[in-house]
């Protein structure tokens, strides 16, 4: 199985404390965190997180930044899939809406988020072939019949991961 699929993301923000309200939001950027991706029986089931930084301008006129994560998980169906495939995933960004609106207060301290991210997935299964390299009879006249063969040959699997730690100096 291969194929893209559009995941959606819905979710109403509240702001955190001691945070003041908004006037306007400036900019809502958000990225995929810890997705990872389990099979099942025609099934994939993605879970992850989706990290939100939204920088807006308070009602006092000044800039202000906070973070949110909204956890997710989706289920696809995936015709042919087991539990003993192998499988990647890819997934991406694709648009992020955002609205402010007041709360039961009626200060500007909601903001709804609708996130449209693309999951790219790929599935593959180890299969086993048994093949006859060497034949040979003496008594009898043998007649050997080949079929050409396409694999796709997966050279390994894997995971890395990297912390970069660094001290910036600034001037005054």
């Amino acid at each position: 199985y291969a194929g893209h699929e559009k995941i959606g993301i819905r979710e109403t923000l509240d702001f955190p404390a001691g945070k003041p309200s908004a006037a306007t939001v400036l900019k809502a950027d958000a990225k995929i965190n810890n997705s990872e991706v389990r099979l099942v029986t025609g099934k994939v089931v993605i879970k992850g997180s989706v990290e939100i930084c939204t920088l807006y301008v308070s009602e006092d006129n000044t800039i202000e930044y906070m973070e949110h994560e909204i956890p997710f998980t989706e289920v696809l169906d995936a015709e042919g899939v087991s539990e003993g495939c192998m499988c990647d995933l890819e997934t991406e960004i694709g648009q992020v809406d955002f609205s402010l609106r007041a709360d039961s207060d009626g200060d500007m301290r909601l903001l709804d988020i609708n996130i449209l991210a693309d999951a790219g997935i790929s599935v593959s299964q180890n299969t086993g072939m048994s093949a006859v390299d060497d034949c040979f009879c003496s008594e009898y006249e043998l007649r050997c019949e080949t079929v050409p063969l396409e694999a796709d040959i997966l050279a390994g699997t894997g995971k890395a991961q990297e912390a970069l730690r660094a001290s910036v100096s600034l001037p005054e």
